[in-house]
């Protein structure tokens, strides 16, 4: 009936089997819902599964995911990262024109769906709104993001690829 707390139960074992330090970070993490709808979760997971396929095709598959999880929870910040996340791939590879959405269209949804993303951050939040400014030249903004990015998922590869880049 709570799939979210099923799965707490289950990352708890799992890190108690392992015997697997975690940071305190992770720790305050568990049991945090960003969502209560799980088929809005479901809907960000696949759309996040998309973008990693790093295609246009694929990067427009997962925005119409993330605006599907939207659509059932318009509070749900990852969602809204997502979207973000999206929108500056449209934006650095040019895609939008060729999809007929356009480059200033895709620049004006990355910025509207960070600021709804950053109302209450999430990793991916700080992620996106660091590969921003890092586009931008503010380097050293951009840093103070990832870092926050990290604070919160200190595992994500992503996050520490980015600090690289940064860095």
């Amino acid at each position: 009936e709570d799939i979210f707390s099923f799965q707490d139960k289950v990352i708890g074992e799992i890190v108690a089997a392992l015997a697997v330090n975690l940071t305190n970070g992770e720790i305050a993490n568990l049991g945090q819902k960003e969502t209560e709808n799980p088929q809005a979760y479901d809907f960000v997971l696949q759309g996040m599964a998309h973008l990693l396929q790093d295609t246009e095709e694929e990067t427009f598959n997962a925005i119409a995911l993330f605006e599907k999880a939207i659509e059932i929870d318009p509070n749900y910040g990852r969602a809204y990262a997502g979207l973000a996340a999206a929108n500056l791939r449209i934006v650095l590879s040019f895609w939008g024109s060729s999809a007929g959405v356009g480059w200033a269209h895709a620049w004006e949804r990355l910025n509207v769906n960070l600021a709804k993303a950053m109302r209450a951050p999430t990793s991916l939040a700080y992620a996106v709104s660091a590969q921003l400014l890092v586009q931008q030249g503010r380097y050293d903004e951009a840093y103070d993001e990832v870092t926050r990015a990290m604070a919160l998922a200190p595992n994500e590869p992503d996050n520490h690829i980015s600090k690289a880049k940064i860095l």
